[in-house]
This record gives C-alpha cells, structure tokens and sequence, in this order.
C-alpha cells in the first residue's frame, strides 16, 4: 500500500493550487464576492425590525395621551315647575296627562270639594236672606253687621274652595304627573310638573370632584345617550359649580324622582352643559329629548405627546396643555 500523502498541485512560493489560478483565469479576472452564509429571510427581518422601531419613535413623539373628565348626565327640562298643594285631601279628578300643553289658570288636578263647596253654598244663602232682611228694614243695624260678618265668611270660604284646585302656574308642557284619581295628598306633596314652554333642554353632569379646576365654561364635549352607544352628540359647558358636593347632595340635586337611578360614588361637581336643540341625532333619525333621559359625558382635560406621559420630566418644557373635543 502507498502511504505516502500526495502533495498540493501548487506552483512553488504560491498559496493557491494551479487548478485554482487557472480557474481564476478563465474567469475574465472578475473579483469575488462576499460568502452569504446567512439565510435569506434574516435581511428582511432586520430591515422589518429597523422599520419598526423607526414608527414606534414617531408615534411616541407624534402620537398623544388624552385624560378625561366622565360622569353620568340627566336631561333636565328647563324652568321645571313643581305644582304642589297646601292642605292635606283627596284627589277627586286628574285633568292633564304628560305631554300636554296648558295655559296659565287652567285646572290640573281637582281635590275632594264637597264640604268648601257647601259652605260657599250655605254662606250664600245666609248672605242673600241678610241682604233681603236689610231691604226690608233699612233702619236695622244688626242686619248690616251680619252682612259684614257673612260677607267675610264667604271669601274665607271661597279661597278654601280654591285650594281645592291646582292650577297651571305659567303656560308650558305637563312632564309628569305623579297622582291619580281617589289618592291622599299631603301638604308639600307634588302633585304635577310643567315646563315652561319657551325654556330648553339642559344636560346636568356628576363629574369626578378632582377635575374640577381644569374645568371652565365653554369647553367642548361629547354625550353618549344610554342606550344608543356609539352615537355621540357634540355640545359645550355651559358652567360649573363652584364647590364640590357628596353623592347625597348631587342626588338632591337631580332630582328626587331619579336619584336613585344615577350611579355615584365620591366626590362629584356639578356642571350644566348647553344642548344645541331639542333633538338628537342616531343614524340619521331625530329622536326628541325628554325629561330624565341618562347618558355619559365626556370633557377631554388634558392632551400630551405620548412620550412626555411615560418620562414625567418632560413636562416641564411643555408650558400647556389642550383640551377638548373638535366636532
């Protein structure tokens, strides 16, 4: 067996074989290149990497963290009148139903009459006989006195048998109606409420107590009604209440006949929000506002490029802050 190993086939004082020289020649003489070892697809995954980070610097920077002030909202009827009664009876006729409209003096609700309604009777009958008795007898001062004392009587009698109706205050719409026929009434008990009829709709919102000094009049905001999500109406503070007040007293407020159907909890300011009409708008269909309708408003307080959110430091080059929504 030949062990002998065999011997480069290379010139002498050369590092390259002559088959390699010669391979290198027939070439043209054109350079090599570079050994790509890697695999294809880790180029692109590098530049898809580089392309990443360069959009995540620029939404940091362009891209901006908004805060918002939100709490529940109740339309309430403007110029509401509560229409009460003063003496304790019994409801003897219902005459209006809500939506209705009336006129100052028009009867709302008639009380249980009969017993102011026969004393008027009896004092006019009294009153009648004493005036005939005073014709006969001109010269009798006892018939001229009771007369006088009759003619009293009679108009306390009267403004009793008044008491016993309750009248439209002022022109406008009925909005509730919270007795019925044969029902006991107390003194202070409401018993009707009507709107005045050339007052507007207003939006009564319970926002988080803490935003209160970032919060001014005139700055816009977006209500979402309870019930029709996704379809925020446009509209603007009209203004905000000077303190901040418990959940007991907001309640008060808003009014006892929903106060417990608004969730609160904390610490809440009140602010009043203008409405731009008596309508609003839910996939192209007008639907009227009503009193005691709910929803959720929203006042933006405070808007800053996201990377100032996540290095609190750089606040201090920003000298303010915008705020509020663009319709």
């Amino acid at each position: 067996m030949n062990n002998t190993k065999q011997k480069p086939n290379r010139p002498d004082g050369e590092l390259f074989r002559r088959e390699a020289l010669q391979h290198y020649s027939s070439a043209g003489n054109s350079p090599g290149d570079v050994l790509r070892l890697s695999p294809s697809w880790l180029g692109w995954t590098y530049r898809l990497l580089v392309g990443c980070f360069a959009a995540s610097v620029l939404f940091l920077c362009c891209g901006r963290a908004q805060e918002f002030a939100e709490g529940p909202a109740v339309v309430r009827a403007g110029e509401r009148i509560d229409v009460t009664t003063d003496v304790a009876a019994i409801v003897s006729e219902v005459l209006v139903s809500p939506g209705q409209r009336v006129e100052t003096g028009e009867l709302l609700v008639r009380l249980d009459d009969a017993r102011e309604r026969a004393q008027v009777d009896r004092y006019k009958r009294e009153m009648a006989a004493s005036v005939a008795a005073s014709l006969r007898n001109p010269g009798d001062e006892s018939s001229r006195g009771q007369i006088r004392s009759l003619r009293s009587q009679l108009d306390h009698a009267r403004r009793q048998l008044a008491l016993r109706g309750l009248t439209a205050p002022t022109a406008g719409i009925v909005l509730d109606v919270r007795t019925r026929s044969g029902q006991s009434l107390q003194p202070g008990k409401i018993a009707v409420t009507i709107q005045d009829g050339a007052a507007a709709y207003t939006l009564v919102a319970a926002l988080p107590g803490h935003f209160k000094p970032q919060l001014e009049a005139g700055m816009p905001a977006r209500l979402e009604i309870n019930g029709y999500p996704h379809s925020f109406q446009h509209v603007e503070l009209l203004r905000v209440a000077d303190e901040i007040v418990g959940p007991a007293e907001a309640r008060r407020y808003l009014g006892q006949e929903i106060a417990d159907a608004i969730p609160l909890s904390g610490p809440v300011v009140l602010a009043e929000v203008a409405l731009p009409g008596n309508t609003f708008t839910v996939d192209g269909v007008d639907y009227p506002y009503t009193d005691g309708l709910q929803g959720v408003v929203q006042i933006r307080v405070r808007s800053m490029p996201i990377i100032v959110s996540l290095v609190p430091g750089l606040r201090s080059l920003r000298k303010g802050t915008d705020h509020g929504f663009s319709p």
